[in-house]
């Protein structure tokens, strides 16, 4: 077993094994534009507007892991799992061990990943960081499906009900628009 220890501009990262990330941190994990607002009680005014500026964010790699999350936003945000990413493939990155989502012209072609809800503008300016927006991915604005709005909470229902397309009248699967990272070089 290898274990890798280092440091990447603001993220300190160990991995053990290959692939298995142990902790990525922030070093502004803690400030007040980062606080957990999904709490109803005791909301600051900072966490107040977090909340209404709150964002979503389709993820399919790294970023689904609640260990790589947590180390990197300093808590976990909701999560929906099981969402579908319409008219992309994922494929693997040459020469690295996390993967690409790149567009493709055929119409079956999807990817499944989650979303994460009640992102700030902190938040959304970690994740770039963390995925080298603008150098490996582009944050592009798609459109994903999320299979069972029923299942989610209430509050979190209502926002998928409100921002999704009003095409869309069927009240157990609707279309959410959110970003995403897409790949921007060659894959595999």
């Amino acid at each position: 077993m290898s274990f890798v220890h280092g440091h990447f501009g603001i993220f300190d990262f160990a991995f053990v094994g290959e692939t298995s990330a142990i902790c990525i941190s922030a070093l502004l994990l803690h400030s007040d534009q980062s606080s957990e607002y999904n709490t109803k009680t005791d909301l600051t005014p900072s966490a107040m507007i977090a909340i209404r500026t709150a964002k979503t964010c389709f993820v399919y790699g790294t970023l689904m892991s609640e260990e790589v999350l947590h180390c990197l936003l300093g808590r976990i945000p909701r999560m929906q799992p099981k969402v579908i990413l319409q008219n992309h493939s994922r494929h693997p990155v040459r020469q690295h061990v996390y993967p690409g989502v790149i567009p493709s012209t055929s119409t079956s072609a999807s990817v499944e990943g989650a979303l994460l809800f009640d992102l700030s503008s902190l938040d959304l300016k970690l994740l770039d960081y963390f995925e080298e927006e603008g150098v490996d991915y582009k944050r592009t604005d798609v459109q994903v499906q999320i299979p069972d709005v029923s299942s989610l909470d209430e509050d979190i229902q209502t926002l998928v009900t409100n921002n999704s397309n009003k095409d869309d009248n069927c009240l157990s699967s609707r279309i959410l628009k959110t970003q995403a990272y897409i790949w921007l070089k060659d894959t595999a």
